[in-house]
């Protein structure tokens, strides 16, 4: 047992880097803010390739020649027979992330309801383990001075929150937060966004863009990159992608904000990918992965152009699905592998009976993980409520259906196979408890461990609670009670044990003493904590 306590506590440790892995993608979900901000910006250097704004035609303009938009790739309705070598003998950078969570929270004594209202910071460090000094130190650098940045504009919220706690007034819950989500960290790209959100009197969203040789640590701009963005212009053009013209604004930018994976770009939230678009892009970012533990981008279509055999040959799948109209929910999923089609059904995928889906222009979230057990292809298919995700295996010309699972919230790292799935727990009034998942050899979601971490804001409880106190070592130092009235929040739960995990709360917002508790010795939940209003069906 203190095994599994010493790991439950390291996982809500500062600055621990114990893979708490960054926030869902946002390509589906929320479109990102522009930018200029780079890692490092000289007064007169400009950026190889930049582009003036008249030298790109608006890709949503159909009154050109049409001699003049070629088709210079594969629209998404195209056969793909194009060559494309691509070696695997790129170190990996092993890119690990970690979380640090502060919290403060009091009840709000004009809310009839005596809710709790919380100031809280949450931010995630990115560390990439295996990167040679020049890349490590830096990436180091710019993490740290953006936590220092976050942790200015928390201690801000916090003071005024505390004023009007002090005076009675009526509180204001606020948040900030800083994820980081790795798009690539090998031998020749470390590209990585940082995603800041700030929600107090207004709401404040800011995405930005850092790309790094991986040999050098200097900067990889856009039109190091990308060499034609009229090609890439004209890719929207071709898709009649909706996002046509943010998209344009943002490639005609001094310093476009995109990100580098290992088979094309991210800009403004959409990927773009090279196979189809060769002759926009510099092959020479995307013709080397390592031997395994990288992704491949699918489209914006549920589409992956890769050479997944090694044969130098592109091979083309694509991922659809039949709805069920009859109930909402999914009748079957279909993956095409090079024209051959392989569907499953509610028989094949339990999942799929209780899987519902938004419209049918949905279009699922596709990537190939590429594993020390070979090539896994992964979908995540959203919906409001939900996230169906799915793995199959690709192998010898065949599809077999892995593992599927029904989760409320993805947060994962798109430069390797980790992932991060959410589930809302009733035993904890609802709250979130995030878990870190591997890709096992035979394709299924497995479990790093039992033990998840927390999002619940802050708790007062109602009750005297006894648990087992834990020093920064993970050990015990015998039994301790926290008092009725205590501040305190949720930093981890194991439901296999039995255990839940609280932080008491500093007036500062760091973190205080952890205390392991038996949920069996807890009263409900709402009879423990004051912090949320019954749910509706149990007022």
């Amino acid at each position: 047992m203190k095994k599994t306590i010493a790991v439950l506590l390291s996982m809500s440790m500062v600055l621990a880097l114990a893979g708490c892995k960054d926030k869902e993608e946002t390509t589906k979900k929320k479109k990102t803010k522009k930018t200029t901000e780079e890692i490092e910006e000289t007064e007169d250097t400009e950026e190889p390739g930049e582009t003036e704004d008249s030298d790109i035609e608006d890709p949503t303009d159909t009154t050109s020649d049409p001699d003049d938009t070629k088709n210079t790739g594969n629209s998404p309705d195209d056969q793909n027979d194009a060559s494309f070598t691509v070696t695997h003998d790129l170190d990996n950078y092993d890119i690990k992330l970690g979380r640090v969570y502060r919290c403060y929270g009091a009840v709000d004594e004009t809310d009839p309801a005596h809710t709790v209202d919380s100031a809280v910071m949450e931010f995630y460090l990115l560390e990439p383990t295996l990167a040679p000094d020049k890349i490590y130190k830096p990436v180091q650098e710019l993490i740290r001075g953006k936590y220092d940045q976050t942790c200015i504009l928390f201690e801000g919220d916090l003071k005024t929150f505390m004023e009007e706690e002090k005076n009675h007034e009526e509180l204001n819950s606020t948040f900030i937060g800083t994820n980081v989500q790795s798009f690539r960290g090998d031998g020749k790209v470390l590209s990585f966004r940082i995603n800041t959100e700030h929600s107090y009197s207004s709401y404040d969203f800011k995405s930005e863009y850092f790309n790094l040789d991986g040999q050098t640590g200097e900067v990889i701009y856009f039109g190091d990159v990308v060499k034609d963005p009229q090609l890439l212009a004209d890719y929207f053009k071709r898709t009649s992608h909706q996002d046509a013209e943010e998209v344009l604004e943002e490639i005609k930018a001094p310093y476009p904000n995109f990100g580098i994976t290992s088979n094309g770009i991210v800009i403004c939230g959409h990927f773009v990918p090279v196979i189809g678009n060769e002759g926009a892009f510099n092959l020479e970012y995307f013709n080397a992965t390592p031997s395994y533990d990288y992704c491949i981008w699918g489209d914006d279509f549920s589409r992956v152009e890769w050479d997944i055999d090694d044969d130098g040959r592109v091979d083309k799948v694509d991922f659809s699905y039949i709805p069920d109209l009859t109930d909402g929910s999914l009748e079957s999923v279909i993956v095409t592998w090079n024209g051959q089609e392989f569907e499953f059904g509610k028989s094949d995928i339990a999942t799929l009976k209780d899987a519902g889906f938004e419209s049918e222009e949905t279009s699922p979230s596709m990537k190939l993980f590429y594993t020390e057990y070979g090539c896994f292809l992964y979908v995540d298919f959203t919906n409001n409520t939900q996230d169906h995700v799915m793995s199959f295996k690709l192998s010898d010309g065949k599809v077999t259906f892995c593992d599927s699972m029904l989760v409320n919230q993805v947060l994962t790292d798109w430069a390797g196979d980790d992932l991060t799935f959410g589930n809302s727990i009733p035993e904890l009034g609802g709250n979130m408890a995030m878990q870190d998942y591997l890709l096992d050899q035979n394709g299924r979601f497995t479990k790093v461990s039992e033990n998840t971490y927390c999002v619940s804001g802050a708790l007062v409880t109602k009750v005297d609670i006894t648990g087992q106190k834990l020093n920064g070592r993970g050990e015990y130092t015998g039994e301790t009670t926290i008092a009725t009235g205590t501040k305190v929040t949720i930093s981890g739960y194991n439901a296999e044990n039995g255990l839940i995990c609280l932080m008491l709360l500093n007036e500062d917002g760091t973190e205080g003493d952890r205390v392991v508790v038996e949920m069996s010795t807890l009263p409900d939940f709402y009879d423990a904590f004051t912090g949320y209003a019954l749910p509706a069906d149990e007022v």
